[in-house]
């Protein structure tokens, strides 16, 4: 879901975080070390359809949507979003550590509860600040359980399968062999 890197744009009392559809521009990370995590100061202002501003810091400079920017902290690609529009505005970026934010979902924020005692039937509940990030985090969890599941009575069929010609193979011979004494009796 891409949730290791955060977007925010300027309001008028306090900055916005912006996901999904909302995106102006959408990044692709190959590498982020520890450093990268820890860069409140790093922005993209879009200045055209083919081009960026990327501040750093005090490091300013005009990048193309699609070019690699590596330096020792991350290596990542800047291209256009699905809400992609020219603005003088600056788009904040906030990289997160996936490993943080998955422990943040699991250690309070998603609660998986049973419906009653022993029962199959589970309620999840996730608490976020866009409702959108929480429908999507909700709907891939459960297909990925969904797909484990499929997995897993795949995983058993095929043991069946298995298990049963293998015994079929033991039959078969057990039968071919009295089969064979039967014969030989009736022709003694």
């Amino acid at each position: 879901l891409f949730l290791g890197v955060a977007y925010f744009k300027k309001g008028e009392f306090r900055d916005f975080e912006l996901y999904g559809e909302e995106l102006p521009i959408k990044i692709t990370t190959h590498y982020l070390n520890k450093n990268a995590y820890l860069k409140d100061d790093f922005s993209i202002t879009v200045l055209s359809d083919r081009s960026y501003r990327l501040k750093d810091g005090k490091n300013s400079k005009i990048l193309n949507f699609g070019d690699k920017i590596k330096n020792k902290n991350y290596n990542i690609i800047v291209d256009k979003g699905p809400a992609f529009k020219v603005s003088s505005d600056p788009v904040k970026i906030k990289f997160k550590d996936i490993l943080k934010v998955s422990e943040a979902y699991s250690l309070g924020l998603l609660k998986i509860t049973p419906v009653a005692k022993d029962a199959n039937t589970l309620v999840l509940s996730i608490s976020d600040n866009l409702p959108k990030r929480g429908i999507d985090i909700l709907t891939k969890l459960i297909e990925i359980y969904n797909q484990q599941n499929v997995n897993h009575k795949n995983i058993t069929a095929i043991n069946t399968i298995n298990f049963i010609d293998e015994r079929l193979k033991f039959l078969e011979s057990d039968l071919s062999k009295v089969e064979s004494n039967v014969e030989t009796y009736k022709q003694e």
